[in-house]
């Protein structure tokens, strides 16, 4: 949620996300619509403010996607670990985007892998449309809403599918022990889960339980985000998925331990 759309955060008005992600104490946070202000002086969050309030993670990997007036947003991976190199790997023409981090952890070094994939970009305006389907069923709604919805769906899968492709092989690539993360914008059993799940392994099914919606927009409930990960060099605790009311993904975290 761009950290609440930019919202300051405050001893007297603590941003909500900001202070979730604090309290969670978490040795790596990975964010995908990370975003701050490019006015050094401003009334929305800038990068000062981040590195300020978030000083309990030397080690920071921050791409920008986009650039406006009031707000630069992309992705970004904090640690407590030493992250030894970063890289961008996306496509520049796509709006997903994908980076990976090299991290030393103890005395091996591990790829995670944090990506935001292209989104479906309905507005609101579309997200409405089955609600107004459904408050008013006709045949003429019905073929207006299908093509409206299946073109823009078609257009971001086709981009999900190459995405997917392009991070799969990059996992296969890695001379490390590899976890993968991110907002995949599709659901379990896609293309795009399958190809960079492929053998490993989901941390929701290991470790999970019920449904494990991420996504809570009205109608809209599925589980699009994950936790991946080399079950021949890692183990699952318990993944939590906190429902919280102010951002339309809940966040998802667990512990991730070697294996002797």
């Amino acid at each position: 949620m761009l950290f609440s759309h930019l919202q300051k955060h405050t001893v007297s008005e603590p941003n909500k996300i900001i202070k979730h992600i604090l309290d969670s104490d978490a040795d790596i946070v990975c964010l995908q619509e990370f975003a701050v202000s490019p006015k050094i002086i401003s009334d929305y969050l800038t990068q000062n403010d981040i590195y300020r309030i978030f000083k309990k993670y030397p080690y920071k990997h921050i791409e920008f996607r986009q650039e406006e007036n009031w707000k630069r947003s992309g992705i970004a991976t904090f640690s407590k670990y030493p992250i030894i190199n970063k890289v961008n790997f996306s496509n520049k023409t796509d709006y997903g985007v994908s980076i990976y981090s090299d991290i030393v952890v103890g005395g091996d070094t591990v790829r995670l892998f944090n990506n935001h994939l292209e989104s479906n970009r309905l507005t609101e305006r579309d997200r409405h449309l089955p609600i107004e389907l459904a408050d008013g069923f006709n045949s003429d709604k019905l073929t207006g809403t299908t093509k409206q919805l299946s073109r823009k769906l078609f257009i971001a899968y086709k981009r999900r599918a190459k995405q997917a492709d392009q991070i799969a092989a990059q996992i296969k690539q890695s001379p490390y022990k590899v976890l993968v993360c991110g907002d995949f914008n599709d659901v379990p059993g896609s293309y795009t889960y399958s190809t960079i799940k492929g053998d490993l392994s989901d941390a929701f099914s290991s470790s999970g339980f019920g449904l494990g919606l991420t996504l809570n927009l009205s109608i809209y409930r599925f589980r699009i985000d994950y936790l991946l990960y080399d079950a021949r060099y890692f183990s699952s605790g318990e993944l939590i998925i906190d429902k919280v009311k102010y951002s339309d993904h809940y966040p998802i975290h667990t512990q991730i331990s070697f294996k002797q």
